[in-house]
């Protein structure tokens, strides 16, 4: 998304833990990713997610690369292909 603007983002999975936003354009897939606003205390973390997250892309190539994690925003961006 070179100096591209964002026409459309679509939220594409809510639930009890976190919320899921998607924008896309010709090259590059980005997922957003936040807490959601209800709270459930069997949550694993973002933080422990990610890790998790980036072992299984190590192990499976097909996966999505993680390739940011702030914990104080919660932001994760995915890079499909």
């Amino acid at each position: 998304m070179n100096n591209q603007q964002i026409y459309q983002v679509i939220k594409i999975i809510r639930g009890a833990i976190q919320e899921n936003w998607l924008t896309e354009d010709d090259s590059l897939a980005l997922v957003l990713q936040k807490n959601s606003q209800a709270r459930v205390s069997i949550s694993s973390g973002r933080e422990r997610q990610y890790k998790l997250l980036s072992q299984l892309q190590q192990l499976v190539s097909q996966f999505p690369k993680l390739n940011y994690f702030t914990q104080s925003l919660n932001l994760k961006v995915a890079e499909h292909g």
